[in-house]
């Protein structure tokens, strides 16, 4: 047995069932629902350290009872309950579900087109499945798609709340749960155990064990039994490992992701740099060694934490986690956090502000990577990234320039205000230039160099560097639009205080290039990362922005008109 499994195993056999059910974070101590009175006694550790295949790649059952709870509900935690538990209890007892509020819908205007309460989100399937104008809606998406024709916001919606049903119908089916591996082929199609008989290669001798451990630990769920869950799933476990399957995982990559589904590192990780900018500005409003060495270990112990989940994800996924919206926002709060290190290392004159800044914009990007709608699966690689380096090293240049040029941006809002409330305050502000000015440069060459790379991939896969590509050409206008921020400030076009607006302004250009290209256009050649959602809030965001340039604007005009004698006397 591999080393990463002994422990977990060790775990589970001496662990209490109330603790090994609040083992990974989010779960336990909620109400029960009331189609499930029995199982919350079993503890389910074995069980979702079985191998499963889905969405195209092996994985344990944990990953994929916690991505179908998320599927369906559009929440990473449904009232505390167990995912795997919940995963089982759709599966078996699927019908006493039916009339149970799970299913999302959460969108206003679809709600008000259907007539459905507008006060709650979830919705049962037997409203929905009910629904007529549904119906209507998701057969238009249908044609629609068929056509080629786009969407409207009205028809995506209600197409994914019909997914998120077709889910919890195929659930039912007993259709999800893939744990029979492929007996001939690495990469062949894995059976449920209802269609065992159909896997080829498989002996009719070691299909009846399979059934049988199957069918006690039905047995057990359904009658709350722990020990009985145990032994079928143990049972079970040792069943499809003698069979040396040619498909059968390396137990040690399954449990990694077990270990990195149980410490949800990167939701640890902005939990530390949260109180790194909290202790940071105690340290601002109260000088003391301690306190700001506190603030240090807190942003080590973040970036350490962060480091550790990309590891994780890496190891366990097979490829670089930078090919989904979710992994390259998490890897680009980490690029904040290292460069933000780095630079606070080189700087010799230790700006007290730098600290809090960093933690601060690392913070609030991997809050919007764990608290929006973006998938967090780890998913297989699209055909386009397969078997090349340069999805490394492409994206990952490119996700340090947006890294390096968020944290600009964090410094020019405080640079902004700085020089809004003391226009004369000259020596501070001198400094934040000159870091905002560094930090600028080191954006600009990471960016340079990934459009490079980016061009090289794409003379590869496509067979030409530079296509004008939707992607291709916002890249290089954002590349622009920084240029002429380091070309103005060295001809001092703007002065401090327009260098710190620019940093915010041309911020603007990334959120387009990065968020705007997916979602909004959903146009090119880099298909694989189009989606959709979230337009209101970074409308509000781009509009709060706005406010801030003109607030900070007028403040500056109106304290600058102060003679030298009043600003001394409204600074005292």
């Amino acid at each position: 047995m591999n080393k990463y499994l002994v422990t977990l195993l060790t775990l589970m056999m001496f662990m209490p069932a109330s603790l090994a059910q609040t083992l990974p974070a989010g779960q336990g101590g909620a109400p029960m629902t009331p189609p499930t009175p029995a199982w919350t006694a079993v503890n389910f550790m074995l069980f979702r350290l079985l191998p499963v295949q889905h969405a195209g790649r092996i994985m344990p059952v944990d990953t994929l009872a916690r991505q179908t709870v998320w599927e369906v509900t559009g929440k990473r935690d449904w009232q505390g309950l167990d995912p795997a538990g919940l995963l089982l209890a759709w599966t078996w007892q699927n019908d006493a579900w039916q009339n149970e509020p799970i299913i999302l819908v959460g969108h206003p205007d679809l709600q008000k087109h259907l007539a459905i309460s507008a006060d709650r989100k979830h919705f049962s399937c037997a409203e929905l499945l009910n629904n007529q104008p549904l119906h209507q809606l998701v057969m238009e998406a249908q044609q629609a798609s068929m056509a080629k024709a786009a969407l409207s916001p009205l028809q995506r919606s209600a197409a994914q709340v019909w997914q998120r049903l077709s889910i919890f119908q195929e659930l039912g089916q007993s259709a999800r749960l893939r744990i029979v591996p492929a007996m001939k082929e690495p990469n062949g199609a894995w059976s449920t155990v209802a269609d065992i008989a159909s896997q080829p290669g498989l002996p009719e001798a070691a299909q009846q064990p399979i059934r049988a451990a199957w069918d006690s630990m039905h047995a057990a769920f359904l009658a709350g039994d722990r020990k009985a869950f145990i032994a079928a799933a143990q049972g079970l476990d040792k069943t499809l490992t003698a069979l040396n399957a040619v498909g059968w995982p390396n137990r040690d990559t399954t449990a990694l992701e077990f270990i990195y589904n149980w410490m949800r590192p990167f939701r640890a990780g902005w939990i530390a740099t949260f109180l790194a900018l909290a202790v940071g500005l105690l340290a601002l409003a109260w000088p003391n060694k301690w306190v700001r060495r506190l603030a240090w270990v807190l942003l080590l112990d973040g970036f350490a934490l962060l480091t550790t989940g990309i590891v994780l994800r890496w190891k366990f996924s097979g490829h670089a986690p930078l090919a989904t919206m979710y992994e390259s926002l998490v890897f680009m709060g980490w690029g904040v956090t290292i460069i933000g290190i780095i630079v606070m290392l080189l700087n010799r004159q230790r700006i007290a502000a730098a600290l809090p800044i960093v933690a601060g914009v690392a913070t609030a990007i991997l809050i919007v990577a764990d608290v929006s709608s973006l998938d967090s699966a780890a998913e297989p690689l699209q055909p386009v990234l397969r078997n090349t380096a340069w999805l490394t090293i492409h994206v990952l240049t490119i996700m340090m320039a947006y890294s390096a040029y968020a944290l600009a941006m964090g410094l020019g809002h405080v640079q902004a205000v700085r020089l809004a409330l003391k226009p004369q305050d000259r020596e501070p502000t001198a400094q934040l230039g000159r870091l905002l000015y560094a930090i600028i440069l080191t954006g600009c060459a990471f960016l340079t160099a990934g459009i490079i790379f980016g061009a090289i991939w794409a003379s590869e896969s496509w067979g030409r560097p530079w296509g004008w590509d939707p992607k291709e050409t916002w890249s290089l206008i954002t590349l622009l639009g920084y240029m002429v921020v380091l070309h103005g400030r060295r001809i001092n076009w703007f002065g401090p205080f327009g260098d710190a607006v620019a940093s915010i302004v041309c911020f603007q250009l990334v959120v387009m290039t990065y968020y705007g290209v997916n979602f909004v256009l959903g146009q090119g050649l880099h298909s694989y990362g189009f989606s959709a959602g979230g337009q209101i809030w970074i409308g509000l965001y781009v509009l709060a922005e706005l406010v801030f340039v003109a607030w900070t604007s007028i403040l500056r005009r109106q304290n600058a008109r102060l003679q030298p004698s009043e600003v001394a006397a409204t600074q005292e």
